[in-house]
């Protein structure tokens, strides 16, 4: 069960909010400066240089560092107004920091003695790379998506089954 809550905290996109709070403007040093979660960090196994990595990449123009337990966030330019530090801090908020993008949610389920995770959203190219996924039994009811990722076959009988699954919920 441990082990199932991982994978799908794995999953899950999360975003910066998630894992840092009292996002707030240090005005005397002209920076955004948020307090992060350690716990919830270390659930994800995402480390300070993670972190760093992937918000360096996703804020551009943005010196981004960690003091102790808070993430600094710094405008690069050497001619800046304060609204650019309020649209960092904006932008912080919303930025992509670990799992698969795309997957708003996750539910672990316990079904027959076997695990599945359940998800709002969708990014089957993506979690079909994942080690833990079982590829031959991952579904998606984006069917536009089938057909992109496993082809025009695939897609028909994505169709095929999501019109069979709500025939069986309805009783008919």
């Amino acid at each position: 069960t441990k082990l199932v809550r991982k994978i799908a905290a794995q999953i899950k996109e999360t975003k910066l909010k998630e894992i840092a709070f009292e996002f707030s403007i240090n005005f005397t040093k002209i920076q955004v400066e948020a307090k992060l979660d350690r716990k919830k960090m270390r659930e994800l196994e995402l480390s300070d240089d993670d972190l760093l990595k992937v918000l360096s990449t996703s804020i551009k123009s943005t010196l981004v560092k960690i003091e102790r337990d808070t993430l600094v966030l710094k405008p690069k330019l050497k001619e800046y107004d304060l609204s650019e530090v309020y649209k960092i801090k904006e932008k912080a908020k919303y930025s992509y920091v670990s799992g698969v993008k795309g997957i708003s949610q996750v539910l672990p389920i316990k079904k027959d003695n076997e695990f599945m995770i359940t998800c709002a959203g969708s990014n089957l190219k993506d979690v079909l790379k994942l080690d833990e996924v079982d590829e031959k039994r991952t579904v998606t009811n984006d069917i536009m998506e089938v057909r992109q990722i496993l082809g025009i076959e695939a897609s028909r009988q994505a169709i095929i089954n999501e019109a069979s699954h709500v025939i069986d919920e309805q009783g008919l």
